[in-house]
């Protein structure tokens, strides 16, 4: 029974735990395929880097908005849950493209990944947040609003 409690109180993270077993190593090159593809550094964030038994792996690229814009659309008056037919092309863009690259990831390292891309004015209201930067292609920077 004292183990059984011991797994649950213990005070790693789930990333420090398992950042330099498989899952980790799984995570860093699917993590690598996400920053070629998108050009951009990719961020672990979420409870992964404070919980030691997360709920899932909450894993963020993040453009300028203009980068952004160009792909999906003016994110300004999304509803992220879309729940009708009537939504933004751009925002069941990024919906469609969310739910590929979840079901990659999940399939790629075995985890369940929590993927998004985000527009940086968004992602700056996470700015104290704990972010561990999971890619290791060094020239990719991340972006400066323009």
């Amino acid at each position: 029974m004292s183990t059984v409690l011991e797994r649950v109180v213990e005070d790693k993270s789930w990333f420090e735990k398992a950042g330099n077993t498989w899952k980790g190593s799984y995570l860093r090159g699917w993590a690598n395929l996400m920053a070629s593809r998108y050009g951009r550094p990719v961020y672990l964030v979420g409870g992964a880097l404070t919980d030691a038994t997360p709920r899932d792996i909450d894993v963020r690229v993040v453009l300028s908005a203009t980068e952004f814009e160009a792909r999906f659309g003016d994110w300004r008056n999304w509803n992220y849950r879309v729940t009708k037919l009537e939504c933004d092309e751009g925002q069941r863009r990024w919906h469609l493209e969310i739910a590929k690259m979840n079901k990659q990831g999940a399939g790629a390292t075995q985890l369940p990944i929590d993927f998004q891309v985000q527009a940086l004015p968004e992602a700056m209201a996470y700015v104290k947040e704990r972010r561990q930067r999971l890619d290791d292609i060094p020239e990719l920077v991340p972006p400066w609003e323009d």
